[in-house]
Order: structure tokens, then C-alpha cells, then sequence
């Protein structure tokens, strides 16, 4: 319902189905091997709306299905998860990405990271839509550079509205807290060079 609000149509949905916390280990030692979830017990996907169902969870296939996804679509840009995000899913899936995009030599789009968990960030935690989004001291100056898009109130009352579809989330205090986080004045990116 959060991209409905923010105006995705449905058709533009994409759902790759691969395990919650095994992209990691599918980037390294799950490359060409099968992976089996650690929560459904699947080596495959088992969902109905999956991009390619029964497809084996391996790293070699997640890099497959992304780059057919980043071929077809054939975007000037595109957002990925920061590598530096210390959720292992995100960091593996903003690798994913970016290899992918560095092996096609047919597709040269702009690749921007977000970030959504990292020590202390945003800082503070919790509701502030008068303050703006800084990346963590860590990771200003041994990394790309940072850019930021002041948002206007319109945009971040959609934005207010969005974050506010994920009900279950928001009904545990940390992920709360961590999310209101994100309501703020500006979007934070950082630009990858390629």
C-alpha cells in the first residue's frame, strides 16, 4: 500500500521472492549452490506472485533475474540499498545491483544508494519533520558522495502518508522510532560512481 500512495501502478510491482536473511550467504558461498530459508524451509519460492516461481535460491539466479528486471525496464536511473547498510539483506541486494549494472555494458544508468539501517542513523531517532537527514560521520568521507533532495511539505506529507502503511512495523517501538526517522525535510542519496 506505500507505493500505492506514492503513486506506483501495480504493473510496476516487482516481487522477486527470495529469502528473508539468506541474500548474504547467496552472494558468497550460496552462489551456485541452493540455499534453503531458514524460516520456510524453501530452496525455491514458494509465493504466487513471484517474478519467476520454483526458481532455485542461488546468487546466480537472483543476478539473472535482476538483470533481465534492470534490461527491460532500461532506466537512466536507479536506487539500490547502500552496501554499508548493516542489514545483510540490504547490503547484499545493493551489491546485487551493482554488479549486475557493471557487468552490462548495454545499460550505463545512474546508480544512486540509500540507506535505511546503520549505528545511530537517522539521527535522532524518532519523529522530527523539522530536522533533515545527514549520513552517518563513518561513512561521509571513505565513501561516494552524498546528495540531498530537499523535500517540499506536499511531498512529505505523501511521503508521512506512505510510511504510515506499514501498520505492523510501526506496532513495534524500535521499527517505529526508526521509520518516523525517516520523515524528514530532505531524501538522502549517494551517488555510486561506475
Amino acid at each position: 500500500d506505500g507505493l500505492r500512495v506514492l503513486g506506483v501502478k501495480k504493473e510496476n510491482i516487482i516481487f522477486l521472492g527470495y529469502p528473508d536473511s539468506g541474500l548474504k550467504d547467496m552472494l558468497g558461498k550460496n552462489w551456485s549452490t541452493t540455499y534453503t530459508s531458514k524460516y520456510t524451509k524453501k530452496n525455491s519460492s514458494p509465493y504466487s506472485n513471484s517474478y519467476h516461481q520454483n526458481v532455485s535460491y542461488t546468487g546466480e539466479n537472483l543476478d539473472i533475474e535482476i538483470s533481465k528486471i534492470l534490461d527491460d525496464y532500461r532506466q537512466d536511473i536507479v536506487f539500490a540499498t547502500n552496501p554499508a547498510d548493516i542489514h545483510p539483506d540490504h547490503s547484499a541486494t545493493g551489491n546485487f545491483v551493482k554488479k549486475a549494472l557493471e557487468k552490462n555494458n548495454n545499460l550505463k544508468p545512474k546508480l544512486y544508494f540509500y540507506l535505511i539501517h546503520y549505528k545511530r542513523f537517522p539521527y535522532p531517532k524518532g519523529y522530527h519533520t523539522n530536522r533533515m537527514i545527514t549520513p552517518p560521520s563513518k561513512l561521509i568521507q571513505i565513501t561516494n558522495p552524498w546528495l540531498k533532495f530537499t523535500l517540499n511539505n506536499q511531498t512529505l506529507e505523501l511521503k508521512k502518508q506512505a510510511v504510515k502503511q506499514y501498520k505492523t512495523q510501526l506496532k513495534v517501538p524500535l521499527l517505529r522510532s526508526l521509520m518516523d526517522g525517516f520523515i524528514r525535510k530532505n531524501e538522502l542519496f549517494q551517488e555510486v560512481q561506475m
